[in-house]
């Protein structure tokens, strides 16, 4: 059984819009910031277990917590003459699974490195200020790491 925690910053610009209870907000070209915490949950399989060289699969669940904040920029003459309860905040939930394969090596008795290859593929719940759509994306990473054995 395996766990990790995640933590992913992004940012850029995308097309809002917003159906508030009394507006539609829409603007173009606005910058986010979004901040991505991830928990992940999975089995290794270690494919044989030597002393010092531990090739290894892995693969498992993920869920995620995301806040997409957006800066002055959602701040238009439009949007500000259409009313004042647009949202410059907002939290999303995220699922989805993952694979990884590796290589463990033993470099001292009770710490290693770890080299690893993960594929990832997640989906958020709607986003209200995206036109109430979803977001999936795949990823994948080459990873480097220390560990150690309790």
């Amino acid at each position: 059984m395996t766990s990790g925690l995640t933590y992913v910053r992004t940012s850029g610009n995308l097309n809002y819009y917003y159906v508030s209870p009394t507006a539609t907000y829409s603007a173009t070209n606005v910058n986010f910031l979004e901040d991505d915490f991830r928990l992940n949950l999975g089995l290794r399989l270690k494919l044989f277990n030597s002393e010092q060289i531990r090739p290894y699969i892995e693969g498992g669940g993920v869920a995620g917590y995301l806040q997409l904040s957006y800066d002055s920029s959602l701040r238009t003459p439009a949007v500000v003459a259409a009313g004042s309860d647009f949202k410059t905040l907002e939290n999303i939930l995220e699922f989805g699974y993952y694979a990884e394969a590796g290589l463990e090596l033993q470099t001292g008795k009770s710490w290693g490195i770890r080299l690893s290859y993960n594929y990832l593929n997640c989906t958020t719940r709607n986003i209200l200020t995206f036109n109430n759509q979803t977001i999936s994306y795949i990823g994948s990473s080459y990873n480097g790491a220390l560990f150690w054995n309790l």
